[in-house]
């Protein structure tokens, strides 16, 4: 389902939500943000009972014709497509399908600023980046 960045209430604010068709913003961000999105990705609660493929062009979700798209990150493996992450922030709630991260090393998709700066802040990626590292 697309959505544009942003787009959302006043207090949810939908990011990632990329379909074919739809242009995005391309361009380099920080790894340690990527880092980060993984870790809230691994711990997301939510699961829904079917999934979404990216169908940005060829890649190695788009090669999978039945499974479950997976993002393999330093030993760590991830079911894609299933569930959203969220990411709160002083005044919002940013919401994010799981695929952002393999749109975001795949495709070269570059989050708005704003997400990626409360990604930085969010507790729970922190502290669960800080306990893979020991």
């Amino acid at each position: 389902m697309y959505e544009p960045d942003l787009a959302g209430t006043d207090t949810v604010k939908y990011v990632g939500y990329l379909w074919f068709g739809h242009s995005y913003p391309k361009g380099k961000i920080a790894g340690l943000i990527l880092e980060r999105l993984v870790a809230i990705a691994e711990r997301s609660w939510f699961q829904a009972r079917g999934f979404h493929k990216c169908n940005l062009g060829f890649c190695g979700a788009t090669q999978m014709l039945r499974d479950q798209p997976m993002f393999r990150y330093r030993g760590r493996t991830l079911t894609l497509g299933s569930s959203e992450i969220l990411v709160p922030d002083d005044e919002v709630l940013y919401s994010a399908p799981n695929l952002i991260v393999h749109y975001i090393r795949h495709h070269r998709y570059r989050p708005p600023e704003c997400f990626c700066a409360a990604v930085l802040k969010c507790p729970a990626a922190s502290k669960q980046v800080r306990a893979d590292r020991l």
